[in-house]
């Protein structure tokens, strides 16, 4: 195909591979040099392109042509890339040589003591010294005297102790002081006791004075017990303890002495009616039951309660009967107000007798003049 362009000057050629400027060579072989872009022109300007082994005629004039036109100028930087993978390690590198020695530092905080070591073993005795001079001659006239002097490490004293078959023992022991227990106004049934059981009894009317010893530092609690005293009341105390705070505390700490004061009074004698109450229980085809009175209330009056004792009673017959129990309320006259209660969720208070009378539990006496019984009935709560 022959390609025909138009006549310019300069002579531009627009190939569709690009704009290029033409250098004009005056050859007319080109011998195959396919760097170049080759053509002819002829005499009326009219320029067609050859191969690089093609030949201009005659009335042509070879022309050729760059295919790359001049260098430009250098472009704008791009942007930088992106950073690459880090490199690998180095070897490393010999040690440097040490360097001069720093200053010396500031003394460092003392440690703790440390722990004491083991006892060292125990060395031999040493020899005997010389006798001592005789003491001076003893003061003492007997073994009695011995009594209360110091002894031991512990404070302790010697105590002389005398057996029924003639030994005689000296006891170095904590000291130990007389609690001696008196009455005063009393009978031969009033009691001092530790607490309210028959067993607690310390001394009776009887057997007054009462000498008993404690050690150093003890305390004592004093109960006066004048149930069983009629006509008398206990009133206050004397010595170690005063007033008629029940009970009394004697502290030990030297030889001590109380007295119970006991004055003349009425006895309001409570009768307790209740009834027998019945606990049964079992252990497979063995069954048993328990049977009491007592229950937990009673009739208080005056700083006095009188309770049902806890005897165990055993089933004397189908319905075992109601049973009446007594104790005394002390007066010293004038009046005197009792209180009938039951704590017992069984057992209710019922009614008075007497000189009370009604279902209300608290019974007033105008004024005690005298030695008085008063009925107070219990039954099954309803």
């Amino acid at each position: 195909m022959r390609i025909r362009f138009i006549r310019i000057v300069p002579l531009v050629v627009a190939m569709a591979l690009g704009a290029v400027i033409a250098t004009v060579v005056a050859v007319n072989a080109h011998g195959g040099d396919t760097s170049r872009v080759h053509g002819c022109v002829s005499k009326l300007g009219i320029v067609r392109v050859i191969s690089a082994t093609g030949t201009c005629t005659r009335y042509e004039t070879p022309l050729d042509w760059s295919i790359t036109g001049p260098e430009g100028d250098p472009g704008q930087p791009g942007a930088p890339g992106a950073p690459g993978d880090p490199g690998t390690p180095g070897l490393k590198g010999e040690p440097g040589a040490p360097g001069a020695p720093g200053a010396k530092g500031d003394p460092g905080t003392p440690g703790l003591k440390g722990e004491p070591g083991a006892p060292g073993a125990k060395g031999d005795p040493g020899e005997p010294g010389p006798p001592g001079p005789p003491g001076p001659g003893g003061s003492l006239s007997s073994l009695d005297d011995l009594a209360g002097v110091p002894c031991g490490p512990a404070d302790g004293v010697v105590s002389v102790q005398y057996a029924q078959d003639g030994a005689i023992d000296l006891v170095c022991g904590a000291p130990e002081f007389n609690l001696t227990l008196n009455f005063s106004g009393a009978d031969a049934n009033a009691r001092i006791a530790t607490g309210p059981a028959p067993t607690d009894v310390l001394c009776s009317g009887q057997s007054a004075p009462c000498a008993l010893s404690y050690g150093d530092g003890a305390s004592v609690s004093l109960f006066p017990v004048d149930q069983a005293s009629p006509g008398l009341m206990f009133d206050h105390w004397e010595g170690a303890c005063t007033g008629s705070a029940v009970p009394c505390i004697a502290t030990m700490d030297q030889a001590r002495s109380v007295i119970a004061v006991f004055v003349p009074a009425f006895d309001v004698t409570v009768q307790l009616t209740v009834p027998l109450q019945v606990s049964c229980g079992g252990i497979g085809p063995i069954s048993f039951c328990n049977y009491s009175y007592s229950f937990a209330g009673g009739v208080s009056g005056g700083g006095y309660t009188c309770a049902v004792p806890p005897p165990i009673v055993p089933p004397n017959s189908i319905s075992p009967p109601a049973l009446t129990f007594s104790c005394a309320i002390k007066s010293a006259g004038g009046p005197l107000t009792l209180t009938a209660a039951s704590n017992d969720p069984d057992i209710a208070f019922g009614s008075w007798t007497g000189p009370c009378t009604g279902s209300n539990p608290e019974c007033v006496l105008a004024d005690v003049t005298s030695n008085v019984t008063v009925g107070a009935t219990f039954g099954f709560s309803p």
